[in-house]
């Protein structure tokens, strides 16, 4: 099988630590090009993982003729500059999260992936979990049916987030951006449609005046589905809470330790210790392994796209909405 040659652009932390070490070492992929501007980051992540070619712009990368596609690892800010450009190039795109800081930019990028009839994913990692997948394939075999409620929670232990993330120019947000956007898109993902019909929101400013460092949401959609989802970067707590529960007429699912719950002949059947139980750290790298090697397949058109940049985009949409609502202190009926 032909490896399909990916650069990634950006040398953060999440490149650093997931992207570049997770491509280095696909069976179905080459990491042919590291695009950084700082000079010195970059060949010494060039030397460390092997990286043939290690540039410091987006046109001594884009003029490779070997170049299948991209990972983009930048902040969130300039996610839309350098995705259009590479499309515009023929290249396919991975976009870490959140795709743009704004549904406009969001918009942009999509259209610039069709118009040019290009891949385009968003790294929403979470959905590649075993557990996840696993409550996926619950719901939609019917084993307790559709959930009529959803909650989902990550309360992060207090601690400040890196600059750029604390930024709104850049990051488009606070804590909703960065952690409450996996459990919206985890929750809408689950659901199996994205049809929101109102949100409202309360945001909180501990640590700092910018962005929220803790936000609850209440979502009801045009079915009489509901969720709820809470995140925080400012909980005095010893440990991180990170779930998603799931309760329809037939029974529940719980995510973070896994769990399902059914009722038989008048009894509860509970349901635990369904796979192996993996560390935080031993899941959250699975899941962005699985996800690297989906996309690359996904370019040589083995496997369809997932997280596309359509699906971001409406998410991009209900997030304004939520913004929004804490922002006016009102419920606000959603209109994509």
């Amino acid at each position: 099988m032909r490896k399909t040659n990916i650069a990634v652009i950006g040398a953060g932390n999440i490149a650093q630590n997931i992207h570049i070490p997770i491509l280095s070492g696909l069976n179905n992929a080459s990491l042919v090009a590291l695009m950084d501007r700082n000079r010195t980051r970059g060949r010494a992540l060039g030397t460390k993982f092997s990286i043939p070619s290690v540039v410091q712009s987006l046109d001594e990368l884009l003029s490779m003729d070997s170049l299948d596609a991209v990972s983009i690892c930048t902040s969130t800010d300039s996610h839309r500059d350098i995705a259009i450009r590479c499309l515009e190039a023929g290249k396919d795109v991975l976009i870490e999260r959140p795709i743009a800081p704004s549904s406009k930019h969001a918009k942009e990028i999509v259209e610039a992936a069709k118009a040019n009839d290009r891949k385009l994913m968003v790294a929403m990692n979470t959905r590649f979990r075993p557990d996840v997948s696993f409550m996926k394939n619950q719901i939609e075999g019917g084993l307790i049916g559709m959930p009529y409620y959803m909650k989902a929670g990550w309360l992060a232990k207090r601690s400040t987030p890196g600059r750029w993330v604390r930024a709104a120019e850049q990051s488009g947000g606070g804590v909703m951006m960065d952690l409450g956007i996996v459990l919206l898109d985890l929750i809408l993902y689950l659901y199996g449609y994205d049809n929101v019909k109102t949100v409202r929101a309360t945001t909180h400013y501990h640590q700092n005046s910018h962005v929220e460092d803790f936000i609850t949401v209440y979502l009801t959609f045009a079915d009489d589905r509901v969720a709820t989802i809470e995140a925080s970067w400012a909980q005095h707590t010893d440990r991180e809470v990170y779930y998603c529960n799931a309760f329809s007429e037939k029974g529940s699912l719980f995510l973070n330790p896994l769990k399902v719950i059914t009722k038989t002949d008048g009894e509860l059947d509970v349901r635990t210790n369904i796979m192996r139980e993996l560390s935080g750290s031993e899941m959250y790298y699975k899941s962005y392994k699985s996800e690297l090697q989906h996309f690359a397949n996904a370019v040589q058109d083995l496997v369809p796209e997932v997280s596309t940049g359509t699906e971001a985009l409406k998410r991009m949409q209900i997030i304004e909405a939520i913004y929004a609502s804490a922002s006016e202190r009102t419920e606000i009926s959603f209109e994509a």
